[in-house]
């Protein structure tokens, strides 16, 4: 399987209609991976991650 790499984004794609309707987005965004933050803070706090730290 050969896939070509995806084409780099420049500052001119985000200073255009894209970046507009990626900040008209963000709200949006951010509302969809809060609770997996606030998940992963939750296990580190618990200590999960360093008892994982010790098992790898």
């Amino acid at each position: 399987m050969n896939q070509a790499a995806p084409e780099a984004l420049k500052g001119e794609d985000w200073a255009g209609e894209m970046g507009a309707r990626w900040l008209a987005s963000l709200e949006r965004f951010e509302g969809m991976i809060a609770p997996i933050g606030t998940a992963l803070l939750a296990q580190a706090d618990s200590g999960w991650c360093t008892l994982a730290a010790r098992l790898i």
